[in-house]
């Protein structure tokens, strides 16, 4: 329930902060709603729910210049993307593990933090091409915002989603005690 009421204020408040407040800086910033998918979809198993609702938020915020559901797009397949990463992998799992060989270290087993980096370096490199592909925006001026912006939401993202990660109510897949038995 608690992940669920974060979500929901989320969804509310990041496409209001974006557009009042980072929006307006002179030296460009992150992607509050790229970062925020990315920080909470893993805790969620509708994570696509949650980037094409924040997205969609983010589309019609004034002041609503580029083409309605871009934003929501790319979040939904951000956050439909890290809420399929199971959190932890079972010690059996694959079959390099029924054969007896070593699993190898993958996106699977990493830590939040490191999944969120790919997963909002994409993000944001397919919102630039939408962007310029559906006219939205015009080539140079993209490409000339693209670098501060990508470090910006990638740094920022893998910060939130760290913070995130240590809450000890994040993790879905742990079971709750009811009543002295597993639920």
């Amino acid at each position: 329930m608690r992940a669920f009421l974060l979500a929901a204020a989320f969804v509310i408040l990041a496409p209001v902060v974006q557009a009042a407040v980072v929006n307006g800086l002179p030296w460009g910033g992150p992607d509050l709603v790229l970062i925020g998918v990315v920080a909470l979809a893993p805790m969620t198993r509708h994570g696509a729910l949650l980037g094409f609702a924040a997205g969609l938020a983010a589309d019609i915020a004034p002041p609503a210049d580029h083409t309605i559901g871009r934003h929501a797009l790319v979040l939904c397949l951000a956050g439909w993307f890290l809420a399929r990463i199971p959190s932890e992998t079972p010690a059996g799992f694959g079959l390099a593990a029924r054969a007896g060989r070593p699993r190898r270290a993958g996106l699977r087993s990493a830590p939040p933090p490191v999944r969120a980096a790919p997963v909002a370096l994409v993000a944001v490199l397919l919102d630039a091409l939408l962007a310029v592909l559906l006219g939205d925006e015009p080539r140079d001026p993209v490409l000339a915002s693209l670098p501060g912006s990508l470090a910006w939401t990638v740094l920022g993202a893998v910060a939130v989603s760290a913070v995130i990660s240590l809450l000890p109510w994040r993790r879905p897949s742990s079971r709750r005690r009811l009543w002295g038995r597993h639920a």
